[in-house]
């Protein structure tokens, strides 16, 4: 009699299984989704070794985390549903292709990247709505089901370089360096490109070169040049680097290099003509190629008005250079004082008569910086401000040369203002 009841009960226990995944099965089919989740959460307390079991729920969470009506009841109900088909697949073996024939899905692949292609659907619009961090939870998850598509042979290449981008860049507009740079190296270290993709290399250059790790910066910065060599943000990283050696060798190579390529631009002769003015006039480095640096120095920094000649900063450092040369003709002037051969006269008045020129010039080009200051008014920082007093100095300068002393004094007035 007990092994006749023994057996009964067993009957009755595989039969309650079987009426189980019917009723799941009923469930999924009418797309009531909750339904389906309760009774397979039973089924599963029940026997969780049961590749089926995990298909049933992975299909239940699917639906959850697709429906419109249904997702906020679970909203991790994509990530649930994710690890209960990798379950589904660690148990099933080689049943896996007749649990699959079941809904006809003969490409295994198509799970997985319904799952990806879920969670880039939720994360894309949140970098739009600068909810970067959300963003970045939901691309990050699609780049994991890529990772595991990945793993079990799905796809056949390692990296999805377009999504591990945006991951990282969410990441970087989250402020998340940690997870920037893991993304970001990613690319780096496969040479990854196209578009935008730039930004990883340019995002990880500055993070390297303001963490002090210069042989790291200059290594992300060559690869990404030889991959973008047009690139004015990796060539201005490393021209910062090379700057801050203060090795003006260096930095004068650097610069040539800079302008010399089609795409050279204004800030780029602006900043050599900046380094060059120091070097000569300021620092007074130059000994043995005085000269020479001079003549470049002339001619970079008028290729710069050139490109913008209301510059500004462009036209304060010629002003600047036009005052230098006037005072080197006052002193050769000195020196011819009293000297009266015809030669030396003549000599004396091609100098004065140069000097005018250069006073008119270096006039032009700081009346343009003064009347730039001027309209920048409260807007002014304190480096302007030293520069403002620096070019008003020198038209009170002119104008007193000129004898022209009510300008002088109208330029005193606004100085005196200013200290």
């Amino acid at each position: 009699m007990k092994k006749i009841l023994l057996g009964l009960l067993c009957v009755v226990s595989t039969t309650a299984f079987a009426q189980s995944a019917k009723t799941i099965k009923q469930a999924l089919d009418t797309k009531d989704y909750v339904k389906a989740n309760t009774e397979v959460d039973a089924l599963l307390a029940k026997d969780d070794k049961k590749a089926e079991n995990w298909y049933f729920k992975h299909k239940a969470l699917l639906g959850i985390g697709t429906t419109d009506a249904l997702k906020s009841t679970d909203p991790d109900a994509l990530t649930k549903g994710m690890e209960a088909y990798k379950k589904f697949i660690s148990l099933s073996g080689s049943k896996k292709t007749s649990t699959l024939a079941m809904d006809g899905i003969i490409d295994e692949s198509l799970i997985p990247n319904t799952y990806r292609n879920e969670f880039i659907r939720l994360g894309a619009p949140l970098l739009d709505a600068k909810a970067y961090g959300d963003a970045f939870s939901y691309l990050s998850k699609a780049l994991d089901v890529f990772d595991y598509m990945h793993s079990e042979k799905l796809v056949a290449y390692k990296l999805d370089t377009l999504m591990t981008f945006y991951t990282g860049y969410a990441a970087q507009l989250n402020n998340d360096k940690p997870n920037a740079m893991k993304y970001y190296k990613l690319l780096t270290d496969a040479g990854a490109t196209g578009q935008d993709i730039n930004i990883a290399y340019e995002w990880m250059a500055n993070y390297y070169n303001e963490g002090k790790e210069t042989d790291k910066a200059n290594a992300i910065i060559e690869k990404g040049l030889s991959l973008y060599p047009e690139n004015k943000y990796l060539a201005s990283v490393k021209s910062d680097i090379i700057n801050s050696t203060g090795d003006f060798n260096s930095i004068a190579a650097n610069y040539e290099k800079v302008i010399a390529q089609p795409n050279a631009e204004f800030t780029d002769y602006l900043s050599y003509a900046a380094v060059l003015f120091d070097y000569v006039y300021v620092d007074k480095k130059a000994t043995t190629d005085l000269t020479e640096r001079s003549k470049r120095f002339d001619e970079v920094i008028t290729k710069a008005i050139q490109m913008k000649p209301s510059n500004p900063e462009a036209n304060f450092i010629m002003g600047l250079y036009k005052s230098n040369i006037y005072q080197k003709i006052e002193d050769d002037i000195k020196v011819l004082r009293g000297k009266t051969t015809p030669a030396d006269k003549a000599a004396r008045e091609k100098l004065q008569a140069d000097r005018d020129v250069k006073v008119q010039e270096a006039t032009k080009h700081m009346e343009l910086y003064t009347s730039f200051m001027r309209a920048k008014g409260a807007k002014r920082t304190a480096a302007d401000t030293d520069n403002y007093k620096t070019a008003l100095s020198q038209l009170i300068y002119y104008a007193k040369y000129k004898k022209e002393a009510d300008r002088a004094k109208s330029l005193e007035e606004t100085l005196a203002e200013l200290k």
